[in-house]
């Protein structure tokens, strides 16, 4: 449980790069008047977009199952009943995603998505609720309260303007969209909070230039890519671009550049995360940065694959973090306990000698 699966890292990398070149890049440049590219230029470069899923879509899968096969297993903080509902859910999710990348694009229906994005966004509720115990840090506990509420209101608005659109029911709109935007503000916290989650409180002082350079270069790098994306478009065409890569809708008037903050912040704390010492540090980092990678409210079978895989990281970390914290006292009690007797017996062998 404290580390994370072998493919989980390659899947992070992979969502990332999909993230900020695919979902980001690809599609600005697909504007020939912006970019000047020719035809057969695109044509390479959604070719390339499609490669790095297919190694999200594998890699992320196979994590995902061996992530949640690990957490389902017999454990004295996670009663029956959530172990339960998590496999059943997984079971009905993980067919789902898999078909939809094998299968032609045009054999996944919007059935199916619906269908899967309700088994991911609960796989997610269940899986935050099961890690949601004693010892845990108060940041985690908002951070995991925050993925509930993200993973909520996310499927219930997409439901209730589902439901409004074909009822005409005239309160389906507002309602919906009201939902859309507490969950997309629950989850731009949530990344806030396990951003400073991820911080390797293991490195003090010279070691930490390593960790620090990489985070800036991470950091700095994310929001390149957004300001450079949002510099040839207007703004209206900007919150488009970002609706239609990470569902942005909050802010995307407003202040479209504040999630280019707000995604630096996780990508930069995460690429620090992963030059800590501790196993579980180094798994919630790659979650971060796979949730950051998910976007909210995710609509497509991968998205939602990368939604629960990022999940399933940070329940990880935050679960095996607290089974950690009370072995170490478990053994500082045994240690004090062993003192306290030694010192018993050299009383009793000290009054014998007398």
């Amino acid at each position: 449980m404290r580390a994370a699966p072998v493919l989980a890292g390659m899947a992070t990398a992979a969502g990332v790069v999909d993230l900020l070149w695919t979902r980001l890049w690809v599609r600005v440049l697909s504007d020939r008047q912006i970019s000047g590219l020719s035809i057969a230029d695109l044509v390479e470069l959604k070719r390339g977009g499609d490669l790095i899923r297919n190694i999200v879509g594998i890699a992320g899968l196979v994590a995902l199952g061996v992530a949640l096969t690990q957490f389902i297993q017999p454990r004295p903080s996670v009663p029956l009943m959530q172990r339960i509902g998590l496999a059943g859910f997984a079971g009905v999710f993980l067919p789902t995603v898999l078909l939809a990348i094998i299968l032609p694009a045009d054999r996944t229906t919007a059935l199916v998505v619906l269908f899967a994005s309700g088994a991911a966004n609960i796989l997610a509720v269940l899986l935050s609720v099961a890690s949601f115990q004693r010892g845990i840090a108060l940041r985690a506990r908002f951070a995991l309260v925050s993925i509930a509420l993200t993973a909520f209101f996310a499927f219930a608005s997409t439901v209730i303007l589902l439901v409004g659109r074909i009822t005409l029911w005239e309160l389906g709109y507002p309602l919906g969209m009201l939902l859309r935007q507490i969950g997309e503000a629950a989850y731009l916290a949530a990344l806030v909070l396990l951003a400073f989650s991820c911080w390797p409180r293991d490195r003090k002082g010279a070691a930490l230039a390593l960790p620090g350079t990489f985070g800036v270069i991470a950091a700095a790098s994310t929001f390149g890519v957004f300001v450079l994306a949002y510099l040839p478009l207007e703004d209206e065409t900007f919150g488009g671009l970002l609706y239609g890569a990470m569902h942005a809708d909050l802010f995307a008037e407003s202040a479209p550049l504040s999630y280019a903050v707000v995604m630096s912040i996780a990508f930069g704390a995460a690429a620090m995360g992963l030059f800590s010492r501790e196993p579980a540090v180094r798994q919630g980092s790659l979650g971060t940065m796979l949730l950051a990678a998910a976007g909210f409210g995710p609509t497509t079978p991968l998205t939602l694959l990368l939604l629960v895989l990022a999940v399933a990281l940070v329940a990880r970390s935050i679960v095996s973090q607290v089974e950690l914290h009370a072995q170490k006292a478990s053994e500082r009690e045994l240690k004090a306990m062993r003192e306290e007797f030694d010192d018993l017996l050299g009383d009793d062998e000290s009054t014998a000698e007398a």
